[in-house]
């Protein structure tokens, strides 16, 4: 099997849908050997933040020597985001080895009467990976939920953590932050929990009530000394840090990030300051505030939720008071879009609407009649919005609204 035809496989099982459930990866692990068993996990869940708590904690654990694995979702730029090494993502040829394996090994033990699922595979390619290269920890970020997520595959973690809980795949999880909060907390077994500092109360008391021992960020010794477009600074708990991903929410990640490392030095690991300060200040994130062109200054940001979006707009308020900001924003239609259009409209001079390469889409127009900016418009393709940017003025471009509109502009860069 080749690489392009691992991809086309994958692909094809996404015709499955999403499956919540453990019982099929539970029976395909099992013909494989259970190799998720002979792993050490941080297992990390919630909303908003998890691939960058994961990867700030992944750098940290790596730069104090330990080989860890990181496996995260979705990818932006290449397929090998989602499955990498001490930061080199998995190869072609070995991806493509472990999709071979697991075909046959769904084909010869009667597993595709109830067909594993793109995420299943692909979580199972991980921790064949994983155990195959003898990692010392790895990174575990929960795909879709945390209870039946098919993460949530693995015995007991040595930390679960809980980034921030708002609302989204509200169609899955459940309608109110309450029942989100109780899903994403599945992840939490007989292990420590970590969680992020500025919960909702209600959240919190959800996180709290499933957990045998909770820890978080204590925010009166956290300090913000600058925010800005180069990173920030920070004190926290006397110690001074410098943080690469823009944007104040990033700092409260990355406090999170800060009390986990914490806590897996109490279970017999050793990482120090050092290592910690140079994972926080040289963690870079593809499209969470990611900066692809300085001049002009171009800003990717995969924000798709109205949570993140909320972030999104006051790293505009903050970073971007006194600029002229033309964005170009799609979303999907399976989110909650209106209030996430209003609110970055109405912080443009320009706004461009463009529909996604995605049969999730929403219509460039439909986001088009919510605009709360006087100069807005729509386009049925990435490439006709960036043909149009030339004509306005701007201080920054802003890419927004998407994962996969991300994708998309990165080519034209």
């Amino acid at each position: 099997m080749t690489y392009d035809q691992a991809l086309q496989y994958i692909k094809q099982v996404e015709n499955f849908g999403i499956k919540p459930g453990l019982s099929r990866i539970e029976k395909l692990l099992s013909v494989l050997g259970n190799p998720q068993n002979n792993l050490k996990f941080i297992h990390i869940g919630g909303t908003n933040g998890k691939g960058s708590t994961t990867t700030m904690t992944a750098n940290a654990l790596n730069y104090a020597g330990y080989k860890v694995g990181k496996y995260i979702s979705p990818y932006v730029y290449e397929f090998g985001e989602r499955i990498s090494i001490d930061n080199v993502n998995i190869s072609p040829e070995k991806l493509a080895i472990y999709v071979e394996k697991i075909k046959q090994a769904i084909q010869l033990n009667d597993l595709a009467s109830d067909h594993p699922s793109e995420f299943e595979i692909i979580t199972t390619i991980a921790f064949l990976y994983f155990n195959d290269e003898n990692c010392d920890i790895v990174c575990l970020e929960v795909g879709l939920g945390g209870t039946l997520d098919a993460t949530n595959v693995i015995n007991s973690p040595l930390l679960s953590v809980i980034t921030k809980i708002s609302l989204d795949h509200t169609q899955v999880l459940g309608d109110n932050v309450e029942q989100i909060a109780k899903e994403k907390c599945g992840i939490i077994k007989n292990s420590y929990t970590i969680t992020y500092p500025k919960q909702q109360e209600n959240v919190l008391a959800v996180i709290a009530s499933l957990s045998n021992f909770l820890a978080m960020p204590d925010i009166s010794r956290l300090e913000i000394l600058t925010c800005d477009i180069s990173g920030s600074e920070i004190i926290y708990n006397d110690n001074h840090y410098k943080i690469s991903l823009l944007g104040e929410h990033q700092i409260y990640n990355a406090i999170t990030v800060i009390e986990i490392l914490n806590m897996v030095n109490t279970l017999g690991f050793k990482i120090s300051f050092k290592n910690i300060y140079k994972a926080l200040s040289n963690t870079y994130f593809s499209a969470r505030m990611e900066i692809i062109s300085q001049n002009p200054l171009v800003i990717i940001d995969g924000s798709h939720n109205l949570d993140g979006i909320m972030s999104l707009e006051h790293s505009l308020k903050t970073l971007f008071k006194d600029k002229s900001v033309l964005a170009i924003m799609g979303m999907l239609k399976d989110k909650d879009y209106i209030p996430c259009v209003e609110k970055i409209s109405s912080l443009c001079t320009t706004i461009l609407f463009t529909d996604i390469n995605n049969p999730r889409s929403a219509s460039s127009e439909t986001l088009l009649k919510y605009s709360k900016c006087k100069n807005s418009m729509s386009f049925s393709s990435v490439e006709n919005a960036l043909d149009m940017v030339k004509n306005f003025e701007k201080d920054v471009i802003l890419v927004c609204g998407s994962l996969y509109l991300a994708q998309d502009i990165k080519k034209f860069f």
